[in-house]
């Protein structure tokens, strides 16, 4: 049986963590951001990818701990290209945001995107930048918001 006086021993001698050096403190993850995946916001689908259309990044660190909100830019009076410190861009070109999590960013895809062959998506958040996923360009991407938030069943109204 090891004793109380081991076990504390062992805590005092782990490797002490180095700090990161990002200064906002509701960090999720000290990590750079990283694309898993860039999907149809109402179907979560993977697929070609429209200006205009609502899309869902899923990644880890790409946001705050805190989920954050659309909010509204009182300079424009549209949607703000940036929340909770996170900021999507389509080939250079800022998204307006509509959710921020540490695992999943939703954003507007930019109608500038459709000037681009090969749009790629990058997410800036806490000063780190994840890097480039190439998406494919489509001139319609149909994805319908379903009541069960499946992609299937029925549409609420």
């Amino acid at each position: 049986m090891v004793s109380q006086w081991t076990r504390r021993q062992r805590v005092r001698r782990r490797p002490r963590q180095q700090p990161h050096s990002c200064s906002d403190a509701s960090r999720a993850d000290t990590s750079d951001p990283t694309i898993v995946s860039v999907v149809n916001a109402a179907s979560y689908t993977d697929g070609p990818i429209s200006p205009g259309e609502m899309v869902t990044i899923f990644g880890t660190g790409i946001g705050p701990a805190k989920p954050a909100y659309a909010t509204m830019d009182p300079a424009t009076g549209k949607l703000a290209t940036t929340i909770g410190g996170v900021q999507v861009l389509f080939s250079g070109v800022p998204a307006p945001m509509i959710y921020a999590s540490s695992t999943q960013v939703s954003a507007v895809a930019p109608y500038e995107m459709a000037s681009f062959a090969n749009p790629s998506v990058r997410i800036v958040y806490a000063g780190e930048t994840s890097t480039a996923d190439q998406v494919t360009l489509a001139a319609t991407a149909l994805g319908l918001f379903a009541q069960n938030a499946s992609g299937g069943g029925w549409a609420p109204y």
